[in-house]
């Protein structure tokens, strides 16, 4: 459970180019701080984790949605596809609401 009172984002600060305390040492653990608001450049940003998993979810919903519309516009091209062989072999259309039958 997350504690809705903690700050939505805070910034690891390591006093220099992070790669260089990848590996710190627990004597040298002091130098590494955080803080409430982004100081330097190579402050390493930390978002808590309600809000991250929140987005993410957000993301995968809008992703399914966008993945479902992909999917309905391939296949309307499918489906002209098919209208078009038709039509350049000669054969008539279907009425208007009748879907064509599939022909390979």
């Amino acid at each position: 459970m997350t504690d809705n009172t903690a700050p939505e984002r805070i910034w690891l600060q390591t006093g220099g180019d992070y790669a260089t305390y990848h590996n710190v040492s627990a004597e040298d653990e002091e130098q590494i701080t955080w803080c409430w608001h982004k100081v330097e450049d190579d402050d390493q940003e930390y978002v808590r984790v309600d809000l991250y998993e929140a987005a993410l979810a957000d993301l995968q919903a809008e992703n399914k949605e966008l993945r479902d519309a992909l999917h309905e516009i391939a296949s309307t091209i499918c489906d002209c596809h098919h209208r078009l062989h038709d039509v350049l072999a000669g054969r008539p259309l279907p009425a208007a609401g009748i879907p064509p039958a599939v022909t390979n």
